[in-house]
């Protein structure tokens, strides 16, 4: 409780303090990237609050494709679909932004940062619903891509994946959350304010900064779908780890089984393999990004490499794992020609 009154009074705290920056004219998100860690962190919380609020104004719009009546029926409006309908509705303003002969960095960055994060949405996860085909909402990713280029261009906006704040954000945030999983078998990881916080932060990367990557054009739909996924098995990880503080269940699998070890590498290896393929029919990659996940996947090969971690599978199963492991090694080593040489480590 006592966190999350702490918590409450950060993210009002932070309101006040985005909407005195917009009023005097300062650049948030700039201000957001700079200064000592609860500066950004209440930065942050504000503009999540005004996100927040700004998603219930749109939905509670007459004729929005968001509306919480038509949410709360037996078949809810998949979330892809509020996006879709509500960056339809900001293309125009996106345009009069592009147009205008002198440009509010403030509030450009606003809007271009909501239209990335639904344009991010939608192309990594197309879905239909009520009000709107597949077709609709491809056309609405399709006309809304060139807009967020030419106002990204007009920003000044990074246009390399390293130079990003979202990505330097999800890489330091993936690889604090690991090195705080590596623990000795048993042992506790963190205590639980810490792994709320580290979840927190992880339900974020997936949320905004993954989705806005590539939204902005950062990351391919095949790159972003890979990354999630290793996002969401960190996460799960996080959530399920012993904490200092709290005694923890054990976590099984839905069937009250533990999942064997190399039954669950296969699947996620399974999940990965058609965007594996797809990166390698285009031929492009970011390197940056491809490393990170080709690091995963090489784990799991790891484990499907261990004769003990066939164990507890059938002979199907395991026949069924060792040549989706012998497919994915085979694109593995073609996906290496994406790579261009390894960059140094510049993080302190």
């Amino acid at each position: 409780m006592p966190y999350r009154a702490a918590g409450l009074l950060m993210a009002l705290g932070g309101l006040v303090a985005v909407v005195g920056l917009i009023l005097i004219g300062v650049d948030v998100h700039a201000a957001k990237q700079r200064g000592p860690r609860w500066k950004r962190r209440l930065l942050g919380a504000g503009l999540a609050v005004l996100g927040i609020w700004g998603a219930w104004f749109s939905a509670s719009r007459p004729g929005s494709p968001f509306k919480p009546d038509v949410m709360c029926c037996y078949a809810p409006i998949p979330m892809e679909v509020g996006c879709a309908g509500n960056l339809r509705e900001r293309l125009p303003l996106l345009e009069k932004l592009i147009a205008e002969a002198k440009l509010d960095p403030g509030v450009a960055r606003t809007a271009l940062a909501a239209a990335e994060m639904d344009l991010g949405r939608i192309s990594m996860h197309p879905c239909s619903g009520p009000g709107m085909s597949a077709e609709e909402m491809t056309a609405i990713r399709d006309l809304a891509r060139p807009i967020v280029e030419r106002l990204r261009a007009r920003l000044g906006e990074p246009v390399s994946l390293e130079e990003a704040p979202e990505w330097k954000a999800l890489t330091g945030q993936w690889d604090d959350a690991a090195a705080a999983l590596a623990v000795e078998p048993g042992a506790p990881a963190f205590d639980s304010q810490t792994q709320q916080r580290l979840a927190d932060a992880l339900e974020r990367l997936l949320h905004a900064d993954l989705p806005r990557l590539l939204g902005a054009g950062l990351l391919s739909e095949p790159e972003a779908r890979l990354l999630e996924l290793d996002l969401v098995r960190l996460s799960g990880a996080v959530r399920r780890a012993r904490v200092s503080d709290r005694e923890t269940t054990p976590t099984v699998a839905s069937s009250g089984l533990p999942v064997p070890p190399a039954g669950e590498s296969a699947r996620d290896i399974g999940l990965r393999a058609e965007s594996l393929k797809k990166i390698l029919a285009s031929g492009v990659a970011h390197p940056a990004a491809l490393r990170r996940i080709l690091a995963s996947v090489r784990k799991d090969l790891e484990v499907l490499d261990r004769p003990a971690s066939y164990d507890l599978m059938g002979a199907t199963e395991r026949a069924k794992a060792e040549q989706i492991r012998d497919a994915v090694k085979a694109e593995v080593e073609k996906l290496k020609n994406l790579l261009g040489p390894a960059p140094e480590d510049k993080r302190d």
